[in-house]
């Protein structure tokens, strides 16, 4: 008996689609990729049970005739390449021939379509088995239906999250998809409503913030760079964890949505953390998608090319650099309450004798003090987070303010997913928050800390963050975060000498509440190592 045996198809497809299909989104993602390879203008996407009972897919694109209806349920049967070296230049969102067979495989699938709006076909399938082949009326375009996701593998239904996080995923898809083609009308129907509707535009920047909210536009940057075969468009919020707008990190490469560690982290420190969405467009030969089962990844021939002209050169500040924000102080006719931070940040205190000398700041941000056997670095915004955070820890009762008029705020579709799961721990913390309307939330009053607008910055950026720390403690970090003297603010040798006196006394003066370090101590001996040099015995 051979040790050694070809898997049944079944089971082929079954562990096909453990890598195409990992939740519901990832059938919402490739239902509408393929809607976008057929050169749909329209395309209507819904879904119930947070996608796990039902997702369905419409387009006007191309449709297919009965053949190629049957043959789009093979695997590794595509349209979209022909030869090896199409891998290399690949132009459309999918290629490989997987994701129908692969979804077919673990659900019950429904395909219409039809070429000419005349004659259509409908294809029924059941756990990878076709169960029936009929014609049926459809107009020109493709509509998949896709019900009971994992019906016949609970072990995988198993691992699937809460409806409240798997339809955060699937608004996810349904934006960035939009915001990726802006040439292209979308259209979301959730509850027998239009939810969503973005009509087709001409460019980015009108198709941004028709997904994003126009009320938003006053609080983005937005630049456009160009090279050889090579250009890229960047909307980056002008502040962090202080505007009214929602948090997201959106990557996108030839109208593909990804997720490139390198570019993300720059990005992300190019304004502390901010949102941002960037667009780049590049030569298909320069840049490989071939990378991922999902496509979710994608490897650029020269990354530093990218990364050059995102503004990153070694030594020299990036374009988008971050600006001065005064502390706030309290607002007008309102007292203040336990966490208002008051300027200057630290009163300067009396002259003592401390262990180390300071020598000023470098970069208008981190403080560099002399200490004995060495150098002290410290960086102000981080010190400062973990002082306020475990003094908030410390403090009693908090107090509220009500609003003499409520914030409005427009959430976006993945916001809007958030709320229900958030809102138990802002009431918690003394904001007073409610729907009004499927996407719209009321702040009525919050803790004495914030001024109105405040308020509604910080529960936006609340329900749009994650994390797995304890919510209270996600809380507390947030508010230190936001109090917290900003990257680049100058302060003078009393507020430095007493910012590190300060820190030196909290529980844990190596972290901030994220976890970033405070602070960088080099000895003596790290420096003499540097230069090559023995460390003097004294």
């Amino acid at each position: 008996m051979p040790k050694v045996r070809v898997l049944p198809d079944p089971l082929i497809n079954q562990l096909a689609a453990g890598e195409v299909v990992e939740r519901p989104s990832a059938v919402l993602k490739e239902l509408m990729e393929n809607a976008l390879d057929s050169g749909a203008a329209v395309i209507e996407a819904s879904w119930e049970g947070a996608g796990k009972r039902s997702i369905r897919v419409t387009d006007d694109g191309c449709g297919m005739g009965e053949e190629d209806a049957l043959l789009a349920l093979e695997r590794h049967a595509t349209s979209k390449i022909t030869a090896y070296d199409d891998l290399f230049s690949v132009r459309t969102m999918g290629f490989r021939g997987e994701a129908l067979p692969s979804i077919a495989s673990v659900s019950r699938l429904t395909l219409l379509t039809s070429e000419d709006g005349e004659r259509g076909t409908k294809i029924a399938v059941e756990g990878g088995r076709i169960k029936a082949v009929e014609p049926a009326f459809h107009p020109r375009g493709t509509t998949v239906i896709v019900e009971d996701l994992f019906f016949n593998t609970p072990a995988r239904m198993k691992f699937l999250r809460t409806d409240s996080t798997e339809l955060k995923f699937l608004h996810r898809v349904f934006t960035t998809l939009a915001l990726a083609h802006p040439g292209r009308a979308f259209r979301l129907v959730t509850r027998g409503r239009v939810g969503a509707f973005h009509p087709a535009c001409g460019d980015r920047r009108t198709r941004f913030f028709q997904v994003m909210g126009d009320d938003l536009e006053r609080f983005f940057d937005h630049e456009r760079l160009g090279g050889e075969g090579l250009e890229a468009e960047v909307f980056m919020a002008k502040q962090y964890a202080t505007l009214p707008v929602p948090v997201f990190h959106y990557m996108f490469v030839n109208g593909r949505p990804v997720h490139d560690k390198l570019l993300n982290a720059f990005l992300r420190e190019r304004r502390s953390g901010a949102s941002f969405a960037c667009f780049v467009g590049i030569a298909p030969d320069r840049v490989d998608v071939n990378i991922h089962p999902a496509k979710a990844e994608v490897r650029f021939r020269r990354p530093g090319e990218v990364l050059a002209l995102l503004g990153f050169q070694q030594g020299v500040r990036p374009h988008f650099s971050p600006r001065p924000v005064p502390l706030p102080g309290p607002s007008p006719g309102t007292p203040a309450g336990p966490y208002r931070v008051q300027e200057p940040l630290l009163e300067a205190a009396a002259a003592r004798a401390l262990e180390w000398r300071y020598l000023g700041q470098v970069d208008g941000s981190f403080l560099v003090f002399e200490e004995k056997g060495g150098l002290l670095i410290v960086d102000p915004h981080a010190a400062h987070e973990r002082i306020l955070y475990e003094t908030l820890l410390s403090s009693g009762p908090r107090e509220t303010q009500r609003f003499l008029v409520p914030e409005i705020i427009a959430l976006t579709g993945e916001e809007a997913s958030r709320v229900e799961e958030a809102l138990p721990a802002l009431e918690g913390m003394g904001f007073e928050v409610g729907l009004v309307g499927p996407s719209r939330l009321r702040v009525a009053a919050s803790p004495r800390l914030f001024s109105p607008r405040e308020a509604s910055a910080f529960v936006r950026v609340f329900i749009g963050t994650g994390g797995e720390a304890p919510l209270e403690g996600r809380v507390l970090a947030s508010l230190a975060c936001r109090s917290a003297v900003k990257v680049h603010q100058p302060m003078g040798e009393g507020e430095a000498r007493n910012l590190v006196e300060v820190l030196k006394g909290c529980a844990d003066p190596d972290h901030c509440p994220h976890g970033r370090p405070t602070l960088l101590s080099l000895g003596l001996s790290d420096l003499y190592r540097h230069f090559g040099r023995s460390t003097p015995v004294r």
